[in-house]
């Protein structure tokens, strides 16, 4: 079904209600040129509403397609709703948009204390997104009233399945997972759920075009927007198991594997690899105050560097873990726990500084 009498089309609107999908579902919210914004699946409500709003598939099989135009476009968008719970083995997430540089194109999109959990350990879910702008697989952000009825929190995204998250953008920046702050909304409320966990495997592939663009696998950032005493600190959590990652950049755009800032908390664990190829290309990119854990085995390699890491910044080694990288240039902190190990390759034409 589609509503677009407001310049906005909907597969499903969901407020203070809860809606059950038993079978093999499909959803495909596709807009004309004249529509503004465009969604398969969007819920809004307050945490503290008496009726909850949630949205449930548990068929074997749920795609949803969200195909938009000239405005925002996201396959599933939450905002302070209970949220979407998927069961499905064979999960396809697909969001596109054609021709608007100025909106944002996202899979999945969550904040204000909302969920998305994809709960089937034996999933398969592609994520597939395709913007001309500002373009993510995964956003996570901050929103809310500034209440005690409605408060500023995260949201969470959770994948217990297997999942191959693809984004493109030809002209703004492409972000596979984003787990971020947004300073129009400083936190009133962290909850411990709050971030970002696939605990499958998880294949990146992330492209950017432009000299003036940015290729990130994944920016995860808890800067800390205080408008008084009372707000709360910002404790999103980023974690991803058997990581493969491409990230790249074309045309003069820049590539970054993991971008991790402002006391972000980044875990990778499993045997997992990040790639950043580019001319301006990072395997991770740590500063202010930011940690990376390793829990396996890890190999981080970039075009220009594999590991960048400023004087705040730490990345912890596990018992037994290992880290691979083609060069690092770090004043920051690295920790070895027993029996664990990094190595640095280095590039030709480098140096390396741990």
């Amino acid at each position: 079904m589609a509503e677009s009498g407001n310049l906005e089309s909907y597969g499903i609107r969901a407020y203070r209600s809860t809606l059950n999908f038993t079978g093999d579902t499909s959803v495909i919210a596709n807009s004309a040129d004249t529509t503004s914004n465009t969604f398969a699946v969007r819920l809004e409500a307050d945490p503290s509403d008496t009726y909850k709003t949630a949205v449930n598939f548990a068929g074997a099989s749920t795609t949803l397609k969200a195909l938009g135009s000239t405005g925002s476009t996201a396959a599933i968008f939450t905002s302070g709703a209970e949220g979407v719970n998927i069961s499905s083995s064979d999960i396809d997430i697909v969001a596109s948009n054609s021709s608007s540089t100025s909106e944002y194109t996202a899979g999945l999109y969550t904040q204000y204390g909302s969920s998305i959990a994809m709960t089937n350990k034996n999933a398969q879910v592609d994520i597939t997104v395709n913007g001309t702008g500002l373009t993510y697989g995964l956003r996570n952000t901050v929103y809310g009233g500034n209440s005690e009825q409605a408060p500023n929190e995260f949201g969470s995204i959770s994948i217990a399945g297997d999942s191959t998250i693809n984004v493109t953008s030809s002209a703004g920046n492409a972000i596979g997972i984003s787990n971020k702050t947004f300073q129009a909304y400083a936190l009133s409320q962290s909850n411990e759920t709050d971030g970002v966990y696939l605990t499958g495997s998880t294949v990146l592939n992330v492209n950017a075009s432009g000299t003036n663009q940015f290729a990130y696998g994944i920016d995860a950032s808890n800067k800390e927007f205080k408008q008084d005493e009372a707000q709360a600190k910002p404790s999103a959590k980023t974690v991803i198991n058997n990581l493969t990652a491409i990230i790249t950049g074309k045309e003069g755009a820049t590539s970054i594997g993991l971008n991790g800032s402002d006391a972000s908390s980044t875990t990778i664990s499993g045997t997992s690899t990040i790639s950043a190829i580019g001319e301006k290309a990072y395997g991770v990119n740590l500063k202010t105050n930011s940690e990376l854990n390793v829990e396996g085995s890890l190999g981080i390699s970039g075009d220009n560097e594999g590991i960048v890491m400023d004087e705040t910044s730490s990345m912890n080694l596990l018992e037994k873990s290992s880290v691979v990288a083609s060069s690092m240039q770090s004043t920051g902190q690295t920790t070895l726990a027993t029996d664990s190990q990094l190595t640095v390759n280095g590039v030709e034409g480098s140096s390396s500084s741990l």
